[in-house]
């Protein structure tokens, strides 16, 4: 997300909740890093679902922009994709985490 869409999730937030005195802080790095993976899950839901078919969302989510759109399907866009997947298939060791998040060999 760019940062003057944080900002502006972030007023909208504030709008509807009261936090704490003091808590203000902890509960914007917690909402702000919630929307983050709320955006990453849509984005991969369109992907699937979407992009990789060759489809278009307009129906489905109308306040999607033919704009928007473009950027989400640009050709830099599918670069970094393929990029970042190639990079993940690359590790076969992941690491795995028992019980207490001890690391298991």
């Amino acid at each position: 997300m760019l940062e003057g869409q944080k900002i502006r999730l972030w007023t909208e937030l504030r709008k509807a909740f009261q936090y704490l005195e003091g808590t203000e802080e902890r509960a914007k790095k917690y909402a702000l890093q919630q929307l983050g993976f709320a955006y990453r899950r849509f984005r991969k839901y369109l992907d699937d679902n979407y992009i990789k078919k060759g489809l278009t969302p307009f129906e489905e989510f109308g306040r999607i922009t033919p704009a928007q759109w473009d950027e989400l399907t640009d050709e830099e866009a599918k670069r970094i994709s393929e990029r970042n997947s190639a990079s993940a298939k690359k590790n076969k060791d992941r690491p795995k985490l028992g019980v207490g998040g001890t690391l298991q060999r």
